[in-house]
This record gives structure tokens, C-alpha cells and sequence, in this order.
């Protein structure tokens, strides 16, 4: 298993890996009208201008298969969602690594997330600290999560 910068050709593995996360593993957390709100508005033309329009994406690939990836915009840690069958073999932990190690070289102090309910207790083994509720509304329809920091050193 490599981690790799993304380019816009990996778009549609992402948004592949981005949707099996939603349904395989966040989905016992959140409702069926919550998860639909959340994966529907999804395409692969969004990670291409996220590329170009200044985030940070990696991937995990393992004999050309995308397993999962990260997306980091300056301090701000937009998402890190891994293949169900990703879960458990540290792949999640060497992507927020990698993260937390672009954002010190570009000379942040800190990273800020907005965790799913699911992910909540990763991010917190990681060092995260939680700030409180986050707002995330797609579709209008509330989902909720955690605003959560961590200080990088």
C-alpha cells in the first residue's frame, strides 16, 4: 500500500471510495434521509476542482486500487474517508499523517476537521480535541458532526 498525491485523473476512484465510506461505514450512524442528503450531491468534478482550486489530496492505492484518500485546504482538514474494507490496517492513520505533515511544512500550528459521528473516536486516539457541534447541511438536511482541532508540533 503506497500513499500518493492525487491528481484530477483519480477523481472517479475517489468519489468511489468517498461514497463506499458514506454508505459501508458512516451509514449505522446517521439516518437513511441523512446518508442520501450526504452521498447525492457527490461527483468526481468536484475532487477535479478541488486539485486545481488549491487542496492537498492523497490517496491510498494498493495494486492500482484506490483504498481511500485525504483533503486538506491550508489548516483545514476537509475529509479522510477510507473503502470499508480499508478500516482497522492503519491506512487511515498514514493518511492524517501525511496531512498533518503537509500542514506543518507549509507552516501551520494547527488543523481543524469537522469529524462524522463515525469517525469521532479516531480522530480524538489521534490528538484531536473536540470544540463542539459542527454544521454540515447537504441538501438542508442536517447531519451532524464535530468541530474538532488538534495543535501540530
Amino acid at each position: 500500500m503506497t500513499i500518493r498525491r492525487a491528481s484530477p485523473a483519480d477523481a472517479e476512484a475517489i468519489l468511489d471510495a468517498h461514497i463506499a465510506s458514506i454508505l459501508g461505514v458512516c451509514a449505522p450512524d446517521y439516518s437513511p434521509e441523512q446518508i442520501s442528503a450526504w452521498v447525492s450531491p457527490k461527483n468526481a468534478a468536484q475532487y477535479i476542482r478541488a486539485m486545481t482550486g488549491g487542496h492537498l489530496m492523497w490517496v491510498a492505492e494498493d495494486t492500482g486500487r484506490v483504498l481511500g484518500f485525504v483533503d486538506l485546504v491550508g489548516d483545514m482538514l476537509e475529509g479522510l474517508y477510507l473503502h470499508p474494507g480499508a478500516i482497522g490496517k492503519g491506512i487511515g492513520r498514514r493518511l492524517l499523517e501525511t496531512a498533518e505533515q503537509a500542514a506543518r511544512a507549509a507552516g501551520y500550528r494547527r488543523l481543524e476537521l469537522y469529524s462524522t459521528l463515525t469517525s469521532y473516536r479516531f480522530y480524538m486516539h489521534m490528538g484531536y480535541e473536540p470544540l463542539g457541534p459542527g454544521d454540515f447541511r447537504p441538501g438542508g438536511v442536517d447531519v451532524p458532526c464535530v468541530h474538532m482541532r488538534k495543535f501540530l508540533r
